[in-house]
């Protein structure tokens, strides 16, 4: 890819402009992001997407309109759209917790969030470690492409400090990379469905 300083500036300004007329986005208004690159919409969903550009070479589309990604492929964000949502289950849903009444959730910005699981690949790439990761020694495949696991809660504000750190971004009000709330992944997750799964109620599909 050209990372040119004026090569990055045009794929941004060409991605805020196609961002803020998208009715999806409605009017979204984006800050240049120096460690992520856009790649454009996803064809299915239409939501954009980024290429974390210190985590991996950068992925390209096939013929299918899916991104093709290797075992040196860096991190792929989604941009998710503000919008409103019931969160929750409702009572009659088999298998819900006590905890999950329904009620409705607006949230008013738009937000990044990773369309994949990190691999071990990107996990060592930002955080430079070779052959000392936790899942290492356990009934787990050593492979790039592979998810980084065995990771706890404190492995994961380590790894999103070290993104920070290294790459010097932050957003309005705080880092730019963090953990998505509750409600943020839930947002996400359902993809604009209100059935049990984003794809319907047929646990078979599973």
């Amino acid at each position: 890819a050209d990372l040119s300083e004026e090569a990055v500036a045009t794929a941004w300004d060409v991605a805020r402009k196609a961002i803020r007329s998208d009715p999806v986005y409605r009017g979204l208004m984006l800050d240049p992001m120096s460690d992520l690159l856009p790649i454009g919409p996803d064809p299915r969903s239409g939501l954009w997407e980024f290429w974390h550009i210190g985590s991996g070479r950068q992925p390209f589309r096939g013929a299918n309109g899916r991104l093709r990604r290797t075992e040196e492929t860096g991190i792929v964000l989604v941009l998710i759209p503000p919008g409103s949502f019931m969160m929750g289950s409702p009572t009659s849903e088999a298998g819900r917790g006590t905890n999950e009444d329904e009620h409705n959730v607006t949230l008013t910005k738009g937000f990044y969030l990773g369309k994949y699981e990190i691999t071990q690949s990107q996990w060592q790439s930002v955080m430079g470690t070779g052959g000392t990761e936790k899942w290492r020694g356990r009934y787990v495949q050593i492979h790039p492409e592979h998810p980084a696991v065995y990771i706890s809660w404190e492995d994961v504000q380590t790894f999103v400090k070290t993104l920070n750190f290294l790459h010097g971004t932050k957003g309005r009000g705080g880092p730019l990379y963090r953990l998505p709330s509750e409600a943020e992944w839930e947002y996400a997750a359902r993809a604009g469905a209100t059935a049990r799964w984003s794809f319907g109620d047929d646990e078979t599909a599973l």
